[in-house]
């Protein structure tokens, strides 16, 4: 068997996912030169902005809220969130695969989009968030369910966001279901599946009913649920697959599922999957 190269991704070597890259950004800077985009502009044209977005107005926020983004990632969400109100906190532990410098990358997207003034990045665990009881009116978690190690993590997560949520202010929860309804989602599944059976970081999605009962053991009672299908790649299930890193039974299965998610892709194309909302107002 001749195994895959190391840090496989969608089929390319990194080297190989550089050499595009660089091109990419090359010719990105020069269409944004020649028709005056901003990066702005390059963010609600884009599939994740625009479901980002999308999410952030289905929250109904208000410009006076004080909110936090748990879980944030690269702060795409914390870019709608801010759009939205005037103050906006990230909070994210990045300590995991590949992150070093996140902090930094994610403050200068901020000022390029000209939002560092109403953002503040968090470097903090989500299980002990670094604030006083009732700090915020919004506290929100978008695509991070996860990323989280287990559903104890979870709970403790849950039960510090209503912590640190103001009387009369909301909690919500935003992720991916584990369900398809086209082709394209079934694609991004399959791909998602290789990606936590052989790459730590990411655990399988929850269901609906999983999720209203991991809020309900953290003691909260959601007031709204709702799921929406944005029909857009927002949440591509992209990953270095390092064949040669794990044991050396799993390898071949590992190469076998992988190049099979790549080639479903390819035939169908990748669509993100339907997005559950939970809500809850704390009393």
């Amino acid at each position: 068997m001749n195994l895959l190269p190391e840090h496989m991704i969608y089929g390319l070597t990194h080297q190989k996912l550089d050499t595009t890259l660089k091109k990419y950004r090359k010719f990105l800077e020069k269409l944004m030169n020649e028709h005056n985009l901003s990066w702005w502009d390059i963010y609600i044209n884009s599939d994740l902005g625009k479901e980002r977005l999308a999410l952030a107005e289905k929250m109904n926020i208000e410009k006076i809220d004080v909110a936090l983004d748990v879980g944030c990632g690269r702060g795409y969400f914390t870019i709608a969130l801010a759009t939205f109100c005037d103050v906006a906190c990230s909070l994210d532990l990045m300590n995991g695969y590949g992150r070093k410098g996140w902090w930094t990358n994610f403050r200068s997207v901020m000022r390029a989009l000209e939002l560092d003034g109403k953002v503040m990045g968090e470097r903090s665990s989500a299980e002990r968030i670094p604030f006083r009881d009732g700090s915020f009116s919004l506290t929100v978690s978008v695509h991070a369910l996860r990323n989280f190690r287990d559903r104890p993590t979870i709970i403790n997560t849950l039960k510090e966001m209503h912590r640190v949520t103001r009387k009369g202010g909301r909690v919500i929860i935003a992720e991916n279901l584990p369900e398809a309804r086209t082709k394209a989602q079934e694609a991004h599944l399959r791909m998602f599946e290789v990606k936590t059976r052989y790459v730590r970081g990411d655990n399988p999605l929850h269901t609906e009913t999983e999720v209203i009962e991991m809020f309900k053991e953290a003691g909260m009672t959601p007031i709204r649920k709702q799921i929406f299908d944005f029909n857009l790649s927002a949440t591509p299930p992209i990953f270095a697959l390092n064949i040669n890193s794990l044991p050396e039974e799993l390898r071949e299965n590992a190469e076998t599922n992988y190049l099979e998610a790549v080639e479903t892709i390819r035939k169908y194309g990748e669509l993100s999957t339907p997005v559950l909302l939970v809500e809850t107002i704390v009393g």
